[in-house]
Parts: structure tokens; C-alpha cells; sequence
């Protein structure tokens, strides 16, 4: 298989936004786990689309491991479209791989998330007009194009009452990638190949899941609970290697906080997310006996 880079298409959704968040997690993490000769990559965020991305971080993790290290690599950005990500490199297997930390990760997409019960979640055609298309490469490059999309996102409650979307006709047209996606997804039904694919599943790539220590952690008030269960369950059947699942009274990408909405638990719901990280990457990167093998499969 070539591990060659990715280019964006129609294939996957694609995400830039969140690119800050990746420099600032790069910063912390680096002080402690670059420093003792290990890497930690960091997601492919805005570099392609959702299943070749998988590709193009496969590829890092094997050329990156070149420069002097153990030879292993964890597998870096890990919350919601980055946590689908790491789902999308372990069904290539790459060499060096070993461990990952997917947090509220996207996944079976089909099954639940961006469609339930069968239905569409229009909050992704809300997301690819207001969040996606104004961040892609081309508005980037261009600020004139950037402010339109920025704009037509705002019209959004307009373009929902123009379904059913058609090639070629929507603002996003500007950003064909985008528009391509949306689309097909609307397009497909939950039994659809589109969503069945490397990338798209976990469930339906099991045997091609990289065998590495997992550490699958989501929130009771996050979208993506149910999907995180199902792999867990998946993976702990199908592999020898340690999988671990937390879920604490979190909404998507709040553990760190103890306010769910409109209630206020406890102070030790709350958690460090980056000591969570650290302790696991100590563990499966440099061996340290930490008493992470004697965790609960299961904490909640």
C-alpha cells in the first residue's frame, strides 16, 4: 500500500478549524513526551479529506519515526473529527504505530451521529456551510471567497428550505469538495456503501484495525456516545491489546469541566485531560509500570 500524501476530494469531510487547538495541545504535550525522545503526531487537520487522511498521517507515522527515537509512535490529535481520524489510520495499519486516544470520536457514521434512526442530522449541513466551506483551502487563500461562504453560512435556515440539494446549484458549489460531500450524504441512506467505508466505520474494518493499546474516552451528554461504545465493545472482542473506556457527565470535548448544561456536578468530575494523556502515553510509548494495566476496563 503507498502511504503517499492526501489531496482534498469529495470523499470526506474536511476540517481545519481546529487547527489552533492542535498547536496548543503540540506545545503542552511536547514539554514532557517530545523531551523523552517519543513522538506524538499531531492530526492532519485541513491537509484532505476524511478517508485519505488516514493516509496521509499513515505516512507520517512512518517517516516520522526516522529521526532518533524508540521507533514508536502515539497517534496525536484525538477530539471529534481528529479522534475519526485516528479511527481512519488504524484501519491502514501503519508500521510504528502504538497507541491512540480517540476522545468523542467520530465513527459509524451511518449508524448514528450524522444520521439516526436513518434520518440526516441537518447539524452537518449546518457545519459544512458554516464551519467547513469558509475554512477550506481555497476560502484560505482567498479572503474575498472566505467572507461569501461566511455570509451564505448565515443564510443557513435559507438553504435548508431549498432541499433537496443538487450538484452544482448551492453557494457551495465555490467549494465543490464540499458541496459533493453534503450531497452524497444526504443523498445516502444508512445501508449505503458511503458509509460503510474505511474512514466512514470502524465496526465494518475490525480485522483491519491495528492491534494497539486504545484508550476510548466520551461524555453521557455528547452525540457521539453511542458510536465510542460500539467500538470498544468491537475492538475488546477482536483484539489482544488492552482497550479502555471512560465516560464521565461530559458534553463533546468537556472534560475538563464539571457543568453539563444547565447542571453543576461535582468538582472531581472535572479532569485533567492532558495528566489522562500523559499517563497513557507513558505507559504504552515508554513502558513505565504506572498502573494503567490495572484499570478498569470500564469506568463511568
Amino acid at each position: 500500500m503507498s502511504w503517499g500524501s492526501a489531496q482534498e476530494g469529495s470523499s470526506g469531510l474536511i476540517r481545519q478549524a481546529s487547527c489552533s487547538v492542535a498547536v496548543q495541545l503540540l506545545v503542552q504535550l511536547s514539554r514532557t513526551v517530545m523531551r523523552s525522545q517519543f513522538v506524538v503526531l499531531i492530526a492532519s487537520l485541513g491537509l484532505g479529506s476524511w478517508p485519505d487522511s488516514s493516509r496521509l498521517r499513515a505516512y507520517s507515522v512512518s517517516t516520522t519515526v526516522s529521526i532518533p527515537t524508540s521507533g514508536r509512535a502515539g497517534s496525536g490529535l484525538d477530539q471529534g473529527y481528529p479522534g475519526g481520524t485516528q479511527h481512519a489510520l488504524a484501519e491502514v495499519s501503519p508500521p510504528h504505530l502504538a497507541t491512540m486516544i480517540p476522545i468523542d470520536s467520530l465513527s459509524n457514521c451511518g449508524v448514528s451521529g450524522m444520521r439516526h434512526g436513518g434520518a440526516f442530522e441537518l447539524r452537518f449541513m449546518n457545519w459544512i456551510f458554516q464551519i467547513g466551506a469558509p475554512n477550506s483551502k481555497a476560502a484560505l487563500a482567498n479572503p474575498r471567497l472566505r467572507q461569501a461562504l461566511m455570509e451564505s453560512g448565515l443564510r443557513i435556515r435559507q438553504h435548508a428550505d431549498s432541499l433537496p440539494l443538487r450538484t452544482g446549484t448551492t453557494p457551495l458549489r465555490v467549494v465543490p469538495e464540499y458541496e459533493a460531500w453534503l450531497v452524497e450524504a444526504m443523498r445516502n441512506g444508512p445501508e449505503a456503501p458511503f458509509w460503510h467505508t474505511k474512514g466512514m466505520s470502524v465496526v465494518d474494518h475490525i480485522k483491519d484495525y491495528a492491534d494497539v493499546p486504545v484508550l476510548h474516552i466520551t461524555g453521557w451528554y455528547d452525540s457521539w456516545t453511542r458510536q465510542v461504545i460500539i467500538n470498544y465493545e468491537a475492538l475488546s472482542r477482536a483484539k489482544k491489546s488492552p482497550q479502555r473506556l471512560v465516560i464521565g457527565p461530559w458534553t463533546h470535548g468537556g472534560q475538563g469541566s464539571q457543568i453539563a448544561g444547565e447542571v453543576a456536578f461535582t468538582p472531581e468530575t472535572a479532569i485533567d485531560l492532558l495528566a489522562y494523556r500523559l499517563r497513557w502515553y507513558d505507559r504504552w510509548l515508554k513502558g513505565i509500570k504506572n498502573g494503567v494495566d490495572d484499570d478498569s476496563p470500564d469506568r463511568h
